[in-house]
C-alpha cells in the first residue's frame, strides 16, 4: 500500500521526476528503500529518529514568513514589544545579518528559495511574473490552468494555480517522503503565491480570496474544500468587519511616526485614505475584502484559518512530525501602500507581534512549545519610498521612479536605428521586473542577429538615469557578466528560459516596478535594504544566541532537513546554519 500510495504521489504532481535532476543515486536509494522495509547508511528510516542532542524530534514545525520584514525592524522594535511576541523569539536563536544572494527579491523568488534552500536560477521563479518566450503571454508565478480555484466562484484571469511553476523540491516534500505520508505539510497565505510555494508539491496550499473574503485551495489539491474549510468560510469571519475601521492600537503619542500620518508620497488602497482611522468597508460589497489584506485584519483572518487548521487537522498529534507553513502577508501590503517609513507599518509591526503572541500562546495549550520548532523569516525586505528619501536626504535627485514603458521606447529607439528599421518596428515588447522581453518571433522573420539586438538594447537603457546596469540574456547565459557583487546576484536570479533579453539593475534608491505610481515604496534589488531579513529558531536542542555573521536564508532549507534528518531538498546548495545543532554532535549530518 506504501509503494501505491507514493506512486500515487508522484503521478498527481506530474513534474516530480523531471524537477529533480540533481538527485544522485544515494538520494533516491534514500528516499525509497524505507518504503522497501529497509535502511541506507546516512540517511533517515522510516521511523522517527532522535535528534543529535537526544531530544526526539518536534511534533510541528510552524514555519512563518513574514512578507516584507526587513531584517533590522525586529531589533530595532524589540525594547517596544511586550513579552509574548519577537521578544520570545529573541529567547532562542537569532541571525541578525540574514541577506539573500539573488538580485530579484520579490515574494515568489523569496519563498521558494526559503523552502527549496535554491536560488532562482535554479527553482525558476525569476519573479512574480515572466513572459513566455514562446507564446509571448504573461505568466504569473503560480499559475497553472489544469487546476482551478476550489471554495469560490471566482474565476479570474490566471486564476487556476500549482506549484508546477516551482522547478524543484522543498523539504516539506522531502519530510513527506521520509515515512510514506505519515507527515503531513500545509500552507496558508493571504496570497496564493504566498501559500503555494511553501506547499510545494505534497502538502496542501489554502489562501484568502479578495473578492469574497474566502479562504480557498485549488483543485491540484482538493476537489473540494475541508468541510472544516468550509465551516469556517460559512461563518463570515471576513464580513464581521464591516463596521469596523483600523484605529491605532495605541495612544498617538508613543508612536515614532505619529505626528506624521498624511504624506505626499502614500498610495492608499482605494478608499482606505492616507490618515487613521482608515475605514474598511468602500461603496461596493467587495470593497471590503479587498481592502482586508491592506490592514492587520488581513494577518489575523490569516492566523485564525491557521489556528482551525491546527486544531480540525491534529496537527501535532500523531508520531510523524508535521509541518505549518505560515506567509503573513499584510506588513507587505501596508509598506507598498503608505511606505515602511509610515505610521500605518508602525502600527500594524506592534499588532504583528501581538498576534504573533497569541499565536505561540495557542500552539502551547494545544501542543506544547517544548514539542514545536517554531521558524521565523521574511521573504524580502524593503525600500523607503523614493520620495521620502529625497526629502530626508534635503535633495530632489538621490532617488526617483523609473517609467518601463521609457525602457521601451529607447530600446526600440535604438534597434531602429542600429539595424535601419521601418519606424513602426517596435521590438521590445513587455517589461517585467527586471526583464525587457523582445519578440523574438518577429526578430527571426527580420533575419535579426539576437545576440547583438541585446546587446544594443542594453546599452541604450544603462545610459538612463537610475539604471546601475543593464545585462544581455546571452551574455549572462554565457557567464560573462559577472563583475561586481550586484551583477553576481543578478546571474543567481537568471533562468534561460523565463528571464528577459535584457536584466535590469537599477540605482540604488530608485524604484522599479511595472506600475510605477501603483505603489508608495517598492523592492526587488540587490540592495541590502531589499535583501536583509531576519531569521530566528526556537525549539528542542536549539540554543538561545544571537549570530552577527552574514548568512544566507537559502540555508535554512538545508539546515531544517538536517535537523528533522532528512535528505536535502533536490536543488538544495548552502552552508549549514551551525548552531542550530549542538557542538560535537554534527558528525551524522549527510557530507554535502
Amino acid at each position: 500500500m506504501a509503494i501505491e500510495n507514493s506512486a500515487g504521489v508522484l503521478e498527481k504532481g506530474s513534474q516530480d521526476l523531471a524537477i529533480s535532476p540533481r538527485l544522485s543515486e544515494m538520494e533516491i536509494a534514500a528516499a525509497l528503500l524505507p518504503w522497501l522495509g529497509l535502511s541506507f547508511p546516512g540517511f533517515c528510516c522510516l521511523d522517527p529518529v532522535s535528534e543529535p542532542g537526544g531530544d526526539p524530534p518536534p511534533k510541528l514545525v510552524v514555519h512563518i514568513t513574514v512578507d516584507q520584514l526587513r531584517g533590522d525592524v525586529p531589533v530595532r522594535m524589540r525594547h517596544r514589544f511586550p513579552p509574548g511576541g519577537f521578544r520570545r523569539l529573541f529567547d532562542g536563536l537569532h541571525y541578525a545579518n540574514a541577506h539573500f544572494r539573488h538580485a530579484t527579491t520579490y515574494t515568489a523568488a523569496g519563498h521558494a528559495t526559503l523552502f527549496t534552500g535554491a536560488d532562482p536560477r535554479q527553482h525558476g521563479l525569476v519573479g512574480n511574473n515572466w513572459r513566455d518566450r514562446r507564446t509571448g503571454e504573461r505568466v504569473y508565478c503560480v499559475e497553472d490552468p489544469n487546476y482551478v480555484w476550489v471554495g469560490t466562484s471566482t474565476r479570474k484571469e490566471h486564476a487556476g494555480t500549482s506549484p508546477a511553476n516551482l522547478l524543484v523540491n522543498t523539504y516539506g516534500d522531502e519530510l513527506v517522503l521520509s515515512n510514506g505520508g505519515r507527515s503531513r505539510v500545509f500552507s496558508v497565505s493571504i496570497k496564493d503565491r504566498g501559500a503555494i510555494l511553501p506547499a510545494g508539491r505534497r502538502g496542501k496550499a489554502f489562501w484568502y480570496d479578495s473578492q469574497t473574503g474566502r479562504f480557498v485551495s485549488s483543485t491540484y489539491y482538493f476537489e473540494s474544500l475541508p468541510s472544516w474549510a468550509e465551516e469556517w468560510n460559512q461563518a463570515g469571519k471576513a464580513e464581521a468587519y464591516r463596521d469596523q475601521a483600523w484605529e491605532l492600537s495605541r495612544p498617538r503619542a508613543s508612536y515614532l511616526w505619529g505626528e506624521q500620518d498624511d504624506r505626499e508620497a502614500e498610495r492608499p488602497f482605494r478608499h482606505m485614505g492616507k490618515t487613521f482611522p482608515h475605514p474598511l468597508a468602500g461603496k461596493e460589497p467587495q470593497d471590503l475584502f479587498a481592502a482586508l489584506p491592506f490592514s492587520p485584519m488581513g494577518d489575523a483572518l490569516t492566523l485564525d484559518f491557521a489556528r482551525e487548521l491546527v486544531r480540525r487537522e491534529r496537527l501535532g498529534s500523531s508520531d510523524a512530525t508535521d509541518l505549518l507553513a505560515i506567509s503573513l502577508s499584510a506588513t507587505d501590503y501596508i509598506g507598498h501602500a503608505w511606505g515602511p517609513n509610515s505610521l500605518e507599518a508602525e502600527d500594524q509591526l506592534l499588532r504583528l507581534d501581538r498576534q504573533l503572541a497569541a499565536l505561540f500562546d495557542f500552539l502551547d495549550r494545544e501542543i506544547g512549545l517544548s514539542r514545536i520548532l517554531i521558524v521565523l523569516s521574511a521573504d524580502h525586505g524593503v525600500d523607503a519610498s523614493p520620495e521620502f528619501r529625497n526629502q530626508s536626504a534635503g535633495r530632489t535627485d538621490l532617488a526617483g521612479r523609473h517609467q518601463p514603458q521609457q525602457f521601451l521606447d529607447v530600446g526600440n529607439q535604438a534597434l531602429r536605428k542600429h539595424f535601419s528599421l521601418q519606424a513602426e518596428e517596435n521590438l521590445v515588447v513587455a517589461f517585467w521586473n527586471p526583464g525587457l522581453y523582445f519578440d523574438e518571433t518577429r526578430i527571426r522573420a527580420l533575419k535579426l542577429n539576437l545576440k547583438e539586438a541585446e546587446d544594443v538594447v542594453a546599452k541604450a537603457v544603462a545610459s538612463l538615469p537610475g539604471i546601475e546596469v543593464a545585462l544581455s540574456h546571452h551574455r549572462l547565459l554565457a557567464g560573462e557578466e559577472q563583475t561586481n557583487p550586484e551583477v553576481g546576484m543578478m546571474a543567481r536570479s537568471f533562468h534561460a528560459r523565463r528571464s528577459g533579453n535584457v536584466l535590469l539593475i537599477q540605482t540604488p534608491f530608485w524604484y522599479l516596478y511595472h506600475r510605477p505610481q501603483r505603489y508608495a515604496a517598492m523592492h526587488g534589488s540587490p540592495y541590502r535594504y531589499d535583501t536583509h531579513v531576519p531569521i530566528f529558531l526556537l525549539g528542542p536542542g536549539i540554543a538561545s544566541r544571537t549570530v552577527y555573521r552574514r548568512v544566507g536564508p537559502e540555508s535554512l532549507a538545508a539546515t531544517l532537513a538536517g535537523y528533522l534528518a532528512l535528505p536535502w531538498p533536490s536543488a538544495a546548495d548552502s552552508t549549514l546554519l551551525k548552531e542550530v545543532f549542538p557542538a560535537g554532535n554534527q558528525s551524522w549530518l549527510p557530507d554535502r
